[in-house]
């Protein structure tokens, strides 16, 4: 699993950060801050990271302003064309609706009907870009994405909803695309246990950013994340002690993501990776997951694969609705 860090900070910082800590080599760039995006025109140049373009729609509906297409796309292609490393593109996304008003099921439609033709649109102009399925978009959607692509973003709702809610929608989504599994983005995902429930490909988040914030370390015990406050009260507000919190951040994420990776291979799930040789024998703690196979998922957390007839459900059937 590939585990992109999202959040604006300074270029110089992140460029930085990227070379001190093992694994921490993957950024999600937003389009829509200036800041990110010279770090994403710099950052392209070094081999050794791998960059995610996201255009940053939602960030920009919440100010009730939009994205221009074609800005975006003239972005993107400047970005190909001088890359020395791996680049995923999202497709510009439409948010439906208007900020603190629920959307209503015609705008969401309308909003699916417009970020396609985005989508669309991209890959005329030779811009291989992702796709997102959103929370609350119907099963046509779904299946119309999932169809067209080998590698595709799930958005699940930012707020509003319940953990369980996310949970149902998640298990709804995999049900449909696996297996045979095509890659899945997880935009915004920062649970760990969601990770391990569900073989995403890559995901990313701005958690690890939370102990630069609110002034707390944070660390990961091979177990799970844990956070521990840093004492004096005083040392929270100094600007070293802020990037001290912010790389033990990075570190702990990059953890996270080297023991799901580990995990899923366990499982049989290796996407474009390369097989880890004896990693049961090397890695001890892994023993019990040894036989804990995709199928062994399945059962364990309700998810089924591909079932017969889910083609012939409602298209306008919301997916993850309990109902």
């Amino acid at each position: 699993m590939k585990l992109y860090f999202a959040g604006s900070l300074p270029p110089k910082y992140l460029e930085r950060e990227a070379h001190s800590v093992s694994g921490g080599r993957k950024f999600l760039a937003t389009f829509a801050d200036k800041s990110s995006r010279r770090f994403a025109q710099t950052a392209c140049l070094d081999p050794s990271l791998h960059l995610f373009i996201d255009s940053g729609a939602y960030s920009v509906w919440t100010k009730n302003k939009h994205i221009d297409i074609e800005e975006y796309v003239q972005f993107c292609l400047a970005i190909k064309q001088i890359a020395k490393c791996p680049v995923r593109f999202a497709a510009l996304d439409v948010i439906p609706g208007s900020p603190g008003e629920e959307a209503t099921t015609h705008e969401r439609e309308i909003a699916c009907e417009k970020g396609w033709e985005n989508y669309e649109y991209m890959r005329k102009r030779d811009i291989e870009c992702l796709m997102t399925f959103h929370q609350f978009e119907t099963r046509y959607w779904l299946k119309k994405i999932a169809d067209s692509t080998d590698y595709m973003c799930v958005s699940p709702r930012k707020s509003g909803v319940s953990y369980q809610d996310k949970l149902r929608w998640l298990k709804d989504v995999f049900r449909y695309i696996g297996p045979p599994m095509i890659k899945v983005h997880g935009l915004g995902v920062a649970s760990a246990e969601f990770m391990e429930i569900f073989p995403f490909y890559s995901v990313d988040n701005t958690a690890w950013l939370q102990g630069g914030r609110v002034g707390n370390y944070m660390y990961f015990d091979e177990k799970e994340l844990r956070v521990i406050s840093v004492p004096p009260v005083t040392e929270r507000t100094t600007v070293a002690a802020t990037y001290r919190c912010l790389k033990e951040g990075i570190r702990a994420y990059a953890e996270l993501e080297s023991r799901i990776t580990e995990v899923w291979q366990l499982r049989g799930e290796f996407w474009d990776e390369p097989r880890i040789e004896n990693m049961v024998a090397s890695n001890p703690r892994f023993d019990a997951l040894a036989t804990y196979d995709w199928q062994d998922a399945c059962g364990r957390y309700d998810i089924q694969p591909r079932i017969p007839g889910f083609e012939t459900c409602d298209d306008d059937e919301v997916v993850g609705d309990p109902a």
